[in-house]
């Protein structure tokens, strides 16, 4: 038994027990991938256990009330819970809400919710339903609740529009045209909610929302950032913002699981998730309820760790020096003296086990406060040119219903010292450089590289008498459409993109191919132009078989923005064994790397493609110091950044990833396909623009990296 209060500041926060709230949320569908909407207890409890370690605070029961045995765990293990009627009337407007025949039914749906589950502690919020429009019934509903039940306060993101404001606007459409206006309010909303509330609204709307005299409640995001496929770009964005303003006071990811059902291709014996259309229905939504943090069998998407990360209830921050770190306790009701902190030293991505933490222990942090820790880090064999960074964790001491101890609860990378350095390229004799028709072809002791003139491509790289590029190293400038590519916000600027890319590659016309002997290397230099777009490909061959590559790309102002900036070759399919220093464990992107740590990874090479239920672009790393591909024998290739890249690599050609719409659609090439790039846009949200900060316009862009023999 307990007593727990709902209650709004004078800034607008939400408080619970008098502390300030922000929902870390997620809607959640029931859902089995063999059972359908049939779940047992157990899965239940498999839900509940998820969103803990995953540092989710909050669910919304979208879209009906869910069992109750459901929200017996969420008081149990300490989730608040919006619980929501089972009301919605998808696209016909405000047509039930509005006549008075419907008024009894939709107001029974709210009662019966109420009734059934108003002794649940978990529920801090009565949500009258979903998509349904506006009007007097909702009105109606919405006031038996403050009566019966004040001590939760009322959501209903469809109450949108005060039309007793001077600046409200009545017009055909109006509800998804103000979906498009800076503010996304008319100018504000009814007041038989408590909140205002939205759907995907882009991040300058929320703020603008935020700042908006108009608007004097809390705001919160029932549904946002939409997790279809790989997706859940910016979320660090977002809550950099949420946490910033006391009247944001949260939101609900759509949505926790994909709602695929689990099938077998007959003719492969292959198993994957089915989804609109794969049962003979017409019409369907495709591959749409493919929206979930977890996949349908409830294992994480690679975005699940970056909400893992940007929901983890502390933070660490540099302090005045390098060895000082600020650390914030997020948590709103206890110390952190119940978690054992930990801080190791990474070295050019590596920690000596062999050596004691820099500290680990608990840390006496009340709720809400910070503090600043020093670690003694300034070992006498400090170097400086190497890269050391402190990896700092937080860990369960004992035992949790959710998780067992030693479980990481949070965790931060901060640098420390130095950076990473190319290592230099060893002087040697200059590798013989001949030149026929359209090519220029280096060899040196054991190796060959020939340059395409006509088309600036490196077409071959033989070490040993072996081939290293089953296809040419060539510019990329497109990626297979990832779901937020293809749909919504971003779709129409995608496609053009894409098109555009494609065609300039295409038209390219090389106006320039030179050759020369250069600091103990023969360096061959391409130049490619359009009328919008100037490419120039330098490659420097040394006779220790180094081929230093330099891509610069000059896209005119006017055009549209590039999709990925890089290279693309085929390596052989016996390199199974994957190597790199960079971003990792999981894959990761320009505005999706936040949970990412630099640091050394060792994969099997086929680890590295991220089997999305809908296959797409996937598998990124970022911020990559060098990369090997060796094969059982411990020999193959090596990429080395000057200074860094992003790469991929797949079994698949990107033709292949972008044409098909099951995995057993993919069909293995026969060698990997490996991704070099300096960049690539960003992620973003299926409903949600991607932030204008990880989109590539016009300007100029270069990637710098070196091919050696692995050793």
């Amino acid at each position: 038994m307990g007593f727990r209060k709902v209650e709004f500041s004078e800034k607008n926060e939400l408080l619970i027990n008098g502390m300030p709230i922000k929902l870390m949320g997620v809607n959640r569908h029931d859902h089995h991938p063999v059972r359908g909407k049939a779940l047992t207890r157990e899965d239940m409890v498999a839900d509940v256990k998820l969103l803990k370690r995953f540092n989710f605070n909050s669910v919304r029961t979208a879209h009906y009330p869910n069992d109750p045995y459901f929200l017996e765990l969420c008081n149990e293990y300490g989730l608040y819970v919006m619980d929501e009627a089972n009301i919605e009337t998808h696209h016909i407007g405000s047509l039930i809400p509005t006549t008075p025949s419907w008024t009894a039914s939709l107001m029974s749906r709210v009662i019966r919710m109420v009734e059934r589950d108003k002794n649940q502690p978990s529920i801090i919020s009565w949500s009258l339903g979903n998509e349904s429009g506006t009007g007097p019934a909702f009105a109606a509903a919405a006031n038996w609740i403050r009566y019966y039940d004040p001590s939760r306060f009322v959501h209903y993101e469809g109450a949108q529009g005060d039309i007793f404001d001077s600046e409200y606007r009545e017009e055909p459409g109006v509800g998804y045209t103000s979906q498009q206006w800076p503010t996304m309010a008319n100018p504000d909303d009814a007041d038989y909610v408590d909140v205002i509330s939205r759907m995907y609204p882009n991040l300058v709307q929320l703020v603008n929302m935020s700042e908006n005299p108009k608007i004097e409640r809390p705001i919160i995001m029932c549904e946002y950032l939409h997790a279809m496929g790989n997706s859940i770009g910016g979320l660090g964005d977002w809550w950099d913002e949420i946490n910033a303003r006391p009247n944001l006071i949260g939101g609900f990811i759509w949505d926790m699981i994909d709602q695929g059902l689990e099938q077998t291709h007959e003719p492969t014996g292959q198993k994957y998730f089915a989804y609109g259309g794969d049962f003979g229905d017409e019409p369907n939504s495709g591959n749409f309820c493919l929206n979930g943090v977890f996949a349908s069998r409830r294992t994480p998407n690679p975005h699940a760790h970056e909400c893992k990360y940007v929901f983890q209830p502390v933070t660490f921050e540099k302090g005045k020096t390098s060895s000082e770190i600020r650390i914030t306790n997020r948590l709103n009701f206890t110390n952190l003296d119940q978690f054992t902190l930990r801080c190791e030293l990474s070295v050019d991505g590596l920690i000596d086990d062999t050596k004691p933490p820099l500290f680990e222990g608990p840390v006496d942090l009340g709720p809400g406060e910070s503090t600043t820790i020093s670690v003694n880090a300034m070992t006498p064999d400090l170097k400086p040119e190497k890269e050391y960074y402190l990896n700092l964790s937080l860990h369960e001491k004992s035992d949790r219903p959710w998780c067992k101890a030693n479980h990481q609860v949070a965790h931060e990378q901060l640098h420390f010292s130095g950076r990473w350095p190319a290592p230099p390229i060893s002087n040697g004799q200059l590798p013989v450089r001949t030149e026929t028709g359209d090519t220029f072809t280096i060899t040196g002791s054991k190796f060959s590289a020939t340059i395409n003139k006509t088309t600036g491509h490196l077409t071959s790289y033989i070490l040993n008498g072996t081939e290293q590029l089953l296809t040419p190293l060539q510019p990329n400038l497109t990626r297979p459409k990832t779901d937020n590519d293809a749909r919504a916000a971003n779709s129409q600027r995608v496609t053009k993109a894409t098109t555009f890319w494609t065609s300039q590659l295409k038209n390219l016309k090389t106006t320039s191919a030179t050759a020369e002997a250069q600091n103990n290397g023969q360096v061959v230099t391409i130049i490619r132009e359009t009328p919008k777009v100037q490419l120039t490909l330098a490659y420097t061959v040394h006779a220790d078989a180094t081929i230093g590559v330099a891509m610069e790309l000059v896209s005119n102002e006017g055009n549209p923005d590039l999709i990925r900036v890089g290279m693309t070759t085929g390596i052989p399919s016996d390199y199974v064994s994957t190597t790199y220093y960079g971003n990792g464990p999981h894959e990761n992107y320009p505005d999706r790397k936040r949970s990412a740590i630099l640091g050394l990874y060792e994969s099997p090479t086929d680890d590295l493609f991220h089997n999305y239920a809908f296959p797409q672009e996937n598998g990124n790393r970022t911020d990559t110091r060098w990369l090997k591909l060796t094969n059982t024998e411990n020999s193959g290739l090596q990429v080395t950044g000057d200074p860094e890249f992003g790469f991929s690599i797949w079994p698949y050609s990107a033709e292949n990833i972008e044409q098909a719409t099951h995995p057993y659609e993919l069909e293995p090439q026969g060698f990997y396909t490996l991704n070099l790039h300096a960049t690539q846009t960003g992620l973003g949200g299926t409903l949600s623009n991607i932030l204008d900060k990880y989109l590539l316009g016009p300007g100029t862009y270069s990637l710098d990296f070196r091919i050696t023999p692995s050793n």
